[in-house]
């Protein structure tokens, strides 16, 4: 499938939202009728955090988390709540306007196919996170622009 980063640290990291993206869409192809309105608590100037208000939400919730490695590492609310804006404007918009409206913001590096099981983490793996961790080191060497 088709899609862009949604975090910009690849790795496992994008890993984690593409896989939930992925099930999400799938839970909204199931919900047809789902409004985004309402449906959770966002605070202005606190990011991370997207508390689910309904019953619908907390199934949404719990539908982009049903996979055994999401479940392994676990999420951040970062990556929730910014996978739940992608997946409300492509539930509104439509896939191919949402990937329209990236190409106008993001580099073409930024596009890639999603293979959950070909990019699947090892369950193993040990995520380091930091300034000279795997993922920002890899980062840095891709948009030399980072500091």
């Amino acid at each position: 499938m088709l899609t862009c980063s949604i975090s910009g640290f690849g790795g496992s990291y994008e890993w984690g939202c593409q896989r939930m993206l992925e099930l999400g869409l799938k839970w909204l192809a199931a919900h047809p009728d789902f409004d985004f309105r309402g449906q959770y608590k966002e605070y202005e100037n606190i990011k991370g955090i997207a508390s689910p208000l309904t019953a619908a939400a907390q199934e949404l919730d719990a539908a982009m988390q049903d996979d055994p490695t999401l479940r392994d590492f676990g999420t951040t609310g970062a990556m929730h709540q910014y996978t739940m804006h992608h997946l409300a404007y492509i539930h509104i918009h439509g896939r191919e306007a949402w990937l329209s409206e990236l190409r106008r913001h993001r580099e073409p590096g930024d596009f890639f196919e999603f293979d959950c099981e070909a990019m699947r983490p090892a369950r193993d793996l040990e995520i380091k996170c930091g300034p000279d961790s795997d993922i920002s080191l890899e980062r840095r060497a891709a948009n030399k622009t980072l500091v």
